[in-house]
């Protein structure tokens, strides 16, 4: 009679960044953003470097695990379900992801209790974004609920699959474990974790947005702390110029957006590296000689 009661306050938050080859370059980007973003290093978050079963530990995820490792601790987790395009990709990727840490959480070597999944087509809007979802959590666990998330009507009403959860959920829940590979996970699981859900606006996902404004970004912050499903590189560029605070200056720093590109990225480091001498032609390194480096 004791199954469903969840344990408060909550115990930390893992991040679990969550990609393919296909979106590697984007996923490093995102986590170097997010490890930037913060002023010092924190202990109660972990930042999970989450990859498809089929995806080697690249130079740069490992050069980009090490930059946030100063923020951070981090951990690297390859799925060890199966599953190939969509949506049979992200199913054995989610699912796989959410086995390797309920585990670890369960026995003990895990430090935090609760994971926010997210995906390379993320960004956060606010500089305290961490803060604002634990909040958002915290309330979530107080009503006895264990997943903050933000609330979709279509195709069918359910909670988009970027959203926190109590890793105890896992275990509760075991038909969360098996997701038919023709169905996306977050649809076919909608009526489970619509019962165990508190929506949050913390959390917004527009499907398919591109071509942000920085006065669209700007007033969507004030209410949002982090942006999902983002389809251009619009929204991560305005992050990296306008939340990062750079060395040397009291706050943010204006500098010329790199052009929009495809979402990937092979330079090993495109903070640092030199605009004449980098092979890669993404977005970020082909603005790279405007921007200001940012150390770790």
């Amino acid at each position: 009679m004791f199954g469903n009661v969840v344990p408060f306050p909550p115990s930390g938050l893992v991040i679990a960044l969550q990609y393919y080859a296909g979106d590697e370059g984007a996923a490093m980007r995102v986590a170097r953003l997010i490890a930037d973003l913060e002023p010092a290093r924190r202990d109660d978050v972990l930042l999970a470097f989450c990859r498809r079963h089929d995806t080697p530990q690249s130079r740069l995820s490992w050069d980009t695990q090490l930059h946030c490792g100063f923020k951070f601790g981090t951990m690297a987790i390859q799925s060890e379900r199966k599953g190939e395009g969509f949506p049979a990709g992200p199913n054995g990727l989610w699912s796989g992801t959410m086995d390797a840490l309920a585990r670890a959480w369960r026995s003990g070597k895990l430090p935090v209790s609760s994971v926010f999944c997210c995906e390379p087509d993320g960004v956060p809007l606010r500089r305290d974004w961490i803060g604002v979802l634990k909040a958002e959590h915290a309330r979530t666990l107080r009503a006895g609920k264990r997943v903050t998330g933000p609330w979709v009507e279509h195709p069918i009403p359910h909670f988009n699959g970027t959203f926190i959860s109590h890793l105890s959920l896992w275990w509760d829940r075991p038909s969360l474990h098996e997701t038919p590979a023709e169905q996306a996970w977050d649809l076919f699981h909608a009526h489970v974790l619509a019962s165990e859900g508190q929506a949050t606006g913390a959390i917004k996902n527009i499907y398919g947005a591109v071509d942000w404004t920085p006065g669209a970004l700007a007033a969507l912050a004030r209410e949002t702390a982090w942006l999902t499903s983002t389809k251009d590189t619009s929204a991560i560029a305005w992050a990296e110029r306008t939340l990062v605070e750079r060395p040397g200056t009291l706050g943010p720093e204006e500098v010329t957006p790199a052009p929009r590109g495809p979402m990937s990225c092979s330079c090993p480091d495109p903070y640092r590296c030199k605009k004449s001498a980098c092979p890669c032609r993404c977005s970020l390194c082909a603005g790279a000689g405007r921007r200001v480096t940012v150390k770790g």
